[in-house]
């Protein structure tokens, strides 16, 4: 049953029609729920890739920079391969060297979204910094639904999600090393018969 499970998440396209029985058949064979939850999130994380790839080609299709980066947003989201995303942020990338060109930019630099894009970088930027667990997940969150879209901004996202991998690791270890010095100290004051 859990190789049957482990089979049928194993691609991206994930059909759930599939994964349902899988998981049925699991419950059925005595699966752990802990194995169960984890692969209904695997289904969950796959099904977000898939909305995000057609995201991405719907923006593509439409050109337009609103929906390029909302797709990139989602993708964000979905942690989606950046192979994956490379073409909307280049047609990104081509609009603002275009605009910077024609002598659109001016306009662009007032606008919200883009005064909102560079809150949303300084916090970044901040969190990274401060490397504090609350500070770093809400910045990236924030990031993760801005569009970040230049390769500055997409490498100090990438930069905010390993800082906090780093932190999540060295709280997960502290927390092992005082479980195990309250352990020792427990036993120490364990009186032996």
């Amino acid at each position: 049953a859990l190789a049957r499970l482990a089979n049928v998440l194993c691609n991206d396209e994930v059909d759930e029609a599939e994964v349902q029985r899988a998981m049925v058949a699991g419950r059925a064979a005595g699966l752990h729920p802990a194995q169960l939850d984890e692969a209904r999130c695997a289904s969950e994380r796959a099904a977000a890739r898939r909305q995000a790839r057609e995201a991405v080609a719907q923006a593509m299709e439409k050109g337009d920079e609103e929906s390029l980066r909302s797709a990139v947003a989602e993708a964000d989201r979905a942690l989606l391969d950046m192979r994956e995303v490379q073409p909307a942020l280049k047609r990104l990338e081509e609009m603002q060297a275009s605009r910077a060109t024609s002598g659109e930019n001016e306009v662009e630099q007032e606008s919200p979204t883009k005064l909102k894009r560079e809150e949303v970088v300084m916090r970044l930027k901040k969190a990274v910094k401060s490397r504090d667990f609350h500070q770093l997940t809400d910045a990236i969150h924030e990031a993760e639904g801005a569009g970040l879209a230049e390769r500055s901004q997409r490498a100090l996202l990438a930069e905010a999600r390993v800082t906090l991998k780093i932190v999540v690791a060295r709280r997960e270890t502290d927390q092992r090393r005082r479980h195990s010095a309250n352990s020792d100290a427990a036993a120490m004051l364990t009186p032996v018969a």
